[in-house]
């Protein structure tokens, strides 16, 4: 009796010690599993560190680019047109670059022919074409190569919508400012430069002579203006009225005219601009309002449509 109660503790104690070294390896192994698990993550981490962001981000399976087209500068990458993806990329002045070398290298120079061309690119890059003038027109319309044979007074061209004064303050209406309101002093300050070569002359001349005491609201710049500035700059002065020919003599004589003209084809208003020669039937004008859309300061304007349009013309000259 004694002897069976012996082997049962000894059966009971190796049965419990089995147990506990069963135990005791898989917490060893799940122990060691998990401490080999965590190595593997850290040095994953610390390799990663250790890697470039370039590598790291290109994980697709997209190619790379190759390291040539990465290091080109941006100036030896041509600017396709038709490349949608610059829509948002060109500035005016960059896209003002890519016409000019359309421009010179399709069209030899001529603007005219490539006004379509020019127009297209510059609405396809969701500019504001009337804005854009001053980056196409020429200073000198007379000196154009197409106009050479034209007998024109060389007056510069200034555009109500140049940068380097279109938000000047004038008038008390639209923007308050000479890109809407400035066509009068526009057109003086271009008679009053071609003039005065030797001085420096810009909108801002006229503007510190009348401020704004010629603006009507709602009507615009006075016609009262030419005259008194005739007085005041010692210009000769002869309002000719509705009389087209007689202007149109003037001008030939070397007189500068400015024209005033109804809704028609220069504005949906009224509008001021400088006359500057007059050939075969053929007016030829300095629009302040000018832009490549239009191309009015470049082109020949039939004289049956500055009869229709104009509503008087003041001659200028020293």
């Amino acid at each position: 009796m004694r002897k069976r109660r012996k082997n049962t503790i000894a059966v009971v104690t190796f049965f419990l010690l089995l147990i506990c070294g069963t135990a005791i390896v898989v917490f060893l192994k799940e122990n060691t599993h998990q401490a080999s698990k965590l190595n593997n993550q850290v040095a994953g981490q610390e390799h990663i560190a250790q890697v470039p962001s370039s590598e790291v981000t290109s994980t697709s399976s997209t190619p790379e680019s190759s390291s040539e087209s990465e290091s080109a500068p941006f100036n030896t990458v041509p600017l396709q047109l038709s490349d949608d993806s610059l829509v948002h990329s060109l500035s005016k002045d960059e896209l003002s670059e890519v016409l000019q070398d359309i421009q010179n290298q399709d069209y030899q120079n001529d603007l005219l022919n490539a006004q379509s061309d020019i127009v297209a690119a510059i609405n396809k890059h969701r500019q504001n074409i009337s804005e854009l003038g001053y980056l196409f027109l020429p200073q000198k319309p007379a000196e154009v190569s197409q106009l050479q044979n034209v007998k024109q007074l060389d007056i510069p061209l200034y555009l109500q919508k140049d940068p380097k004064w279109r938000t000047l303050q004038y008038g008390t209406d639209t923007t308050r400012q000479l890109g809407e309101n400035g066509c009068a002093i526009l057109s003086l300050a271009m008679i009053h430069a071609y003039y005065n070569p030797q001085a420096t002359v810009t909108p801002q001349t006229i503007l510190d002579w009348s401020k704004d005491h010629y603006y009507v609201h709602n009507q615009g710049t006075s016609w009262n203006i030419f005259y008194d500035f005739a007085q005041s700059f010692n210009y000769q002065f002869t309002n000719f009225g509705n009389n087209f020919e007689e202007a149109m003599q003037a001008v030939n004589q070397g007189q500068a005219i400015v024209a005033t003209v109804k809704p028609g084809l220069f504005t949906e208003t009224g509008h001021i601009l400088v006359i500057r020669g007059y050939q075969d039937g053929q007016v030829y004008v300095n629009d302040p309002n000018d832009d490549p859309s239009k191309m009015f300061s470049i082109k020949a304007i039939p004289a049956q449509t500055m009869m229709e349009e104009g509503v008087n013309y003041w001659a200028l000259s020293k």
